[in-house]
């Protein structure tokens, strides 16, 4: 599955407090514990900052609460979430990747993990934290912001697991 977006994601996803990206999602429902991907292909070749990984978020609000596991061009793998909606977005940076790899978050009550790897089974916990704010009907997917506006990027998806 390939994602592409030419949205500037320089608010939220890039620390602010309002978001702009391409977000294929679905209701998480009353079960979900974790959403893992594996992104083959990533194409944000015209900004280091260019993003793509999964995400939890409250709605479809440009400024609601979402945690996110995401894999820059040019950078490191990191987590980044806004807790509340309106608020500004936090971050903590993680190590360089290589692609393919493996992105998971978790959820249990209310505590948001995530975790990257390369085989699907073996994983390296980037954060953990508690996310009060998602709500109980949140939505769960993947998002792929090129940073600029009019820049495109491209994420390419082979294995995309809700469960």
């Amino acid at each position: 599955m390939a994602i592409p977006s030419s949205s500037a994601d320089r608010a939220a996803l890039s620390g602010g407090r309002n978001d702009e990206f391409r977000y294929l999602y679905q209701n998480a429902g009353s079960g979900f514990q974790e959403i893992i991907v594996r992104m083959s292909y990533f194409d944000g070749s015209v900004n280091a900052w260019s993003k793509v990984g999964p995400m939890l978020r409250s709605s479809t609000a440009s400024n609601s609460a979402y945690y996110m596991l995401r894999a820059t061009h040019g950078n490191n793998i990191s987590a980044q979430w806004r807790n509340n909606t309106g608020n500004n977005s936090s971050s903590v940076s993680g190590p360089p990747y290589n692609v393919p790899v493996y992105m998971r978050i978790t959820k249990s009550g209310n505590t948001v993990t995530s975790s990257f790897g390369y085989n699907g089974s073996n994983w390296t916990e980037l954060d953990s934290r508690s996310m009060n704010n998602l709500g109980s009907n949140f939505l769960v997917g993947v998002a792929v912001g090129s940073h600029t506006a009019g820049d495109y990027a491209e994420g390419r998806f082979e294995i995309v697991s809700i469960r």
